[in-house]
This record gives C-alpha cells, structure tokens and sequence, in this order.
C-alpha cells in the first residue's frame, strides 16, 4: 500500500474543519476503492481454485478408469487367446492371419488408451501447477486485503473523530456569537439583560451580594437527522429489490451472527466507507440494522453506484 501523507492536514486545512473532513474522505474513498476491488478479486480467485479442484477431481477419475480399461483390455485379449499370440502354432493359415490381425488391433487400442492415459496425466500435472499458482497469489491478495481493511478502519476512525470536533467548534461558535449578541444588547442603554438557559438561577450570598453561574452550552454530538419523509426514491430499484430478497428477505433488522447487518446485509466496516463516500459522516458507527429503511435504500444504492454488484457478489441484476 502506497503513503497517504499527501491527504495529511496542513496549518491551513486544519483552519478549515470541513475542508479536513473532506481531505480524510477523500482518503477514505482511495483505500476503499481499493478495499473493494481486492475483496472482489478474492472472490475471483476462490472461485477459480474451486473449479479448478473440481477439474482434477474428474481427472482423477478419468485417469483411474483410464488404467481400469487398460488392464481389463488386456485380461480379456489374453482370455480370448488361450494360445496367447503364439500364431506359429495355428493350424490354418487362416486362423494365423485372423488372430494376427486380432493382436493388432488390441495392440493399437492399448497404444491409443495409453496415450489418453498419458495426456490425462500431463493435463492433471498442468493444472495442478495452475492450482498451486491462484493459492499463492490467493494468500498474498488475502495479506493485501488485511492491510488495506486496517487502514481503512484506521482512516474511518479519524474522519469519525474530525466530525465529532467539527460538530463542537460549529456549536461552540455559535454559542460565542449568541453570547456577543446578547452582550451587545445588554449593552444599550435601557435595555433588559438576557440570559438564555441559566444553569443557576440568582441567589444571595451571605455576604449580600447576588452570585450568578454562567449558562452553559451543549457541544454533544447530535443524533443523525431523521429521514426524509416516505419511501427512499431507490427503493424499488430492481437491482435493491433483487438484494434485499436474497441477503434478508426484505427485513431490514436482520443480523447475520457472521457480522452483516440490516436489509442488504452490510458488514460495519462497508458500510461505514459507504457513509463517509455518501457525505453521511453522521451514519459512521450506526450499526446497520438499527438505520432508518430509509437511510438503508440509500446507502446501498450509494455502494451500488460507486462500486457495482461486486460488493454482493455479482449474483443480482
């Protein structure tokens, strides 16, 4: 995997939170674009590994019942002789030619089921090699799948991270700005002071004087907005409709224990990629099966744009 430091933050992107958020979605979108294609490589070479096992199973048996022919071949040319092919000894010229003939031509179907015999072994031979081959470059596409996850894990992290101080620098501002406000307009003359949401109200002190707390202000993340009213625009798409049937029967509160989740049956690390891809930051971390159906149509057909059936398999549309 090649160095990201060129989407690292400068002084003057870090000024600039939404232009740090999107520098690290950026990031997000390069390692799991790539994320994805190796795990659809993955797939690609299993799937040839399995084929080809299945071919040598049959040349297996092919070879087996090639030696099988071979032997019974010559058990019963030898039975059919019981002179054998000693044709000096026949009593008629006639019989001589006839049981020459008959050697010869057992001798070339011998010749002709050994050659296939031969040939079903070098074929065997050559695709063992190829079957020796995909596993190796299996094991190295399988090492390169588990680093790019982590780093992929490791940037969904940080882009989590960049939008929860994100969301507490907008709410602080906007708390300094209600402050100045208000100090502007307790300011002139005759006018009332106000103090919005006081975390104390005002109390006399023992020694006469009024003691005030400030008000404090909230810089929690807020939960993700609600979905937009009615049914997702995508949901009826042929290509979801195909998914949602074969990974869950239409529920979008299932949970395969093998970790995939929700109608279209997104393992957390996809979906998070697809939330960041989407401009869905909020959506980082919420599991799948507990998002809105709404939120669940549309990152799927999110991840279909983006990557194509590969991420379920090819098996729909």
């Amino acid at each position: 995997m090649g160095s990201f430091a060129m989407f690292s933050s400068s002084r003057a992107v870090a000024a600039d939170p939404r232009a740090e958020l999107e520098a690290v979605r950026q990031r997000i979108d390069i390692i799991a674009d790539q994320y994805f294609k190796a795990q659809v490589r993955s797939r690609e070479i299993a799937a040839e590994i399995d084929s080809l096992a299945r071919k040598l199973t049959k040349a297996n048996r092919s070879i087996r019942g090639t030696q099988d022919k071979a032997i019974q071949t010559a058990i019963n040319l030898y039975r059919s002789q019981p002179r054998g092919f000693e044709v000096a000894n026949a009593d008629s010229t006639l019989d001589a030619a006839r049981t020459a003939v008959f050697a010869q031509q057992s001798i070339a179907r011998d010749n002709a089921t050994m050659n296939a015999y031969v040939q079903a072994v070098a074929k065997l031979q050559d695709d063992n090699e190829q079957l020796i081959r995909r596993q190796t470059e299996a094991r190295r596409n399988e090492a390169r799948l588990k680093a790019e996850a982590a780093e992929l894990d490791a940037a969904l992290s940080d882009v989590q991270a960049k939008y929860t101080r994100l969301l507490e620098a907008e709410a602080a501002q906007r708390a300094a700005e209600a402050d100045a406000r208000n100090a502007t307009t307790s300011s002139r003359p005759g006018a009332q002071s106000t103090t919005p949401n006081p975390t104390t109200l005002p109390t006399r002190g023992s020694g006469g004087t009024t003691q005030t707390t400030r008000p404090t202000t909230a810089t929690t993340q807020p939960p993700p907005p609600p979905p937009p009213p009615g049914t997702n625009q995508h949901h009826n798409d042929p290509f979801l409709a195909c998914v949602r049937q074969r990974e869950s029967r239409g529920y979008y509160g299932a949970v395969n224990p093998s970790g995939y989740y929700g109608a279209y049956q997104f393992a957390i690390r996809t979906w998070n990629a697809t939330a960041s891809h989407a401009g869905r930051p909020q959506l980082i971390g919420v599991r799948p099966d507990r998002a809105s159906a709404w939120d669940q149509d549309e990152l799927a057909w999110v991840l279909y744009q983006w990557q194509g059936k590969g991420p379920w398999g090819g098996s729909c549309g």
